[in-house]
Parts: structure tokens; sequence; C-alpha cells
């Protein structure tokens, strides 16, 4: 194989919902799209499975740009199965490793079907410690907690935009420590987020595009994640302090292009900033405590609540 495809599952991900999980290091396959050019490609079906054969579907492992027209100059995951030389796809048809080919938005599938429409349920169950850190009053703050549910749902929204999501995630067994030194404050012991949206959406991780989900604040009634209340605190300068947490954070999805009963969602060390949602490219995603820049790390397994196999999938 020209490409190795080995992810190192980080522990880290959000207080989100609506995210598949994963329970595999390993990322899937690359994306089955569609051919711009009938016939170049090496399935004759849009899941890039069974005997390859001349057909409308290939895999890829990057998107490298857009050309006029609407389609997309793809590389393809074995060598020489494109018909383009270069990664800008110009010039006349040859053998090489990219191709012209058409990108459908990401979207939900269950149970072997696109989800179009409709909601499912689903259950998130944090795997090990989840952490918020951040700076409050010029001091580090590390909020950890032990424990987390969330409950919500996957949500179809038809034939040409994103999957979506929405749910709550409640956290216990939680702690705040300041500084190096790690004094303590009393309060949150327990945190629960305001009802929260996702969509999904493009990013480029370890080298490649991949699909993320991003997470935003979901109720009219405020911009919010949620507003985590300091108890007493050993540095006074902390005590009574009410921090909100507001922007939007993108977070990796596993597995991709195939379904599975668990799967996971986590977020890197290095927060995503730039996603692809809608046709749009959204510079500003992060995260703030307080006004100031914050991360979430940990990881969450989940599944349906129907016991169904599903996954995220470019087409």
């Amino acid at each position: 194989m020209k490409h190795a495809r080995i992810v190192i599952l980080a522990l880290i991900a959000v207080s989100a919902l609506g995210g598949i999980t994963a329970s595999s290091s390993l990322a899937a396959a690359g994306p089955c799209v569609q051919v711009d050019e009938p016939g170049q490609g090496d399935w004759a079906v849009p899941t890039c499975f069974g005997t390859k054969s001349a057909g409308n579907y290939i895999r890829v492992i990057k998107f490298w740009r857009e050309v006029p027209g609407g389609q997309w100059c793809a590389e393809t995951e074995q060598e020489n199965h494109g018909n383009r030389a270069t990664n800008t796809c110009e010039g006349g048809a040859v053998a090489g490793d990219f191709i012209l080919v058409k990108r459908a938005p990401p979207n939900w599938h269950v149970n072997g079907t696109k989800l179009s429409q409709g909601s499912k349920g689903i259950t998130l169950q944090n795997k090990g410690t989840l952490s918020l850190k951040g700076t409050l009053s010029g001091l580090s703050v590390t909020i950890s907690c032990g424990t987390s549910v969330g409950e919500g749902t996957i949500d179809g929204q038809g034939e040409k935009l994103q999957g979506q999501g929405k749910g709550v995630v409640k956290y216990t067994s939680c702690e705040t420590k300041v500084g190096e030194a790690g004094g303590k404050c009393t309060k949150p012991t327990a945190i629960t987020t305001n009802q929260l949206k996702s969509h999904l959406a493009n990013a480029a991780f370890q080298g490649k595009e991949q699909i993320v989900e991003l997470f935003e604040p979901g109720s009219p009634q405020t911009t919010n994640f949620v507003t985590i209340p300091l108890g007493e605190c050993k540095e006074t300068i902390l005590n009574g302090i009410n921090a909100p947490v507001k922007g939007s954070v993108a977070g990796v999805i596993e597995p991709q292009e195939e379904e599975s009963q668990e799967g996971s969602l986590f977020f890197p060390t290095e927060p995503i900033k730039v996603v692809k949602h809608e046709g749009q490219e959204l510079t500003s995603v992060g995260l703030t405590l307080n006004g100031t820049a914050s991360t979430f790390t940990g990881w969450y397994s989940s599944k349906l609540q129907t016991g169904l196999k599903f996954g995220v999938f470019e087409n």
C-alpha cells in the first residue's frame, strides 16, 4: 500500500454530544467518492466494496483543490489509480495518482443507509478523566471530571446538507486545581452543559482532510456551552467567579467511511482552528473560558440507543 492509515488515538475529547465514537485506533479507509468522468473509478457501487472493476466510484486520501465547475482534484488511495499526474488535475488524462471527483457533504449513515431525515438517539460515556484547561485572573485553572454521561440525537438534514446532532452532557466527580502548586476550589463538583448542537464538517488532521464534528451552544437562550461557578479557592482572587465557556470546537470522529456499534470522538492537543462547513471555510473555531483561550481533553465512547451500527461518510 502506498499510504499507511495508522492513527494514534490520544485520550482527548470535549463536553459535547452528537458524535459517533470509536474503539479502534486504526483509521478507516479513505472516502469513497464519485469520479467526474464515468468509468474511471475502481468500483461500481458507492460503498467501494466488492470486486474491483471499471466503475464510477473510487477511494481517495486527500482533496487537494476545488476546480471550476464544482469538482475536486483528489489523490487516489492506491498508486496510479487516477488519470491526472498532478494535484491540480490540469492537463490531459494520463496514468497518475490524482483524479477529478464529485464531492458530497459528510453525513451520518445508520445500518447501511444514509440518515437523510429523522433522528436517532445516542449516548456518550467517558473513558478516563476529562479536563478543561484555561486561565482565570491570570492563573492557570484545570477542571477535571471523572464521570460523564451525555444523551442526545444525531439528525438527518436532507440530501444536500451536512448531518447534525444535539444533546446535553453531565459531569460528576469534578475538582478544580489552580496554578502549578495545585491549590483547589470547593466548586464545581458537578457540571451540566446547556443544550448543545453539532454539525459535520471537514478539517485537516494528521496530514489529511477528515470528517470532523463542529460543536456550538444550541440553546436560543444563551451563547454559552456552560457557565462554571467556582466556590471558595485557596487563591481568593478566584472566589465566586462564574466563568462562561463560549465559542466552538471541532473533534475528529472515528471510524470514518465505515459503520460500527461503538466508536470514538476525540480532540487533538492542538485544537482544530479551521473547518470547512456547508461550503464555507470557518477560521475562528476555538473555545474560551471567561474570555481567554481554553481546551478540553478526554475521550468518549458512544453507541446508538437502538444498538444499530452507524458512522460518518462523504456521500
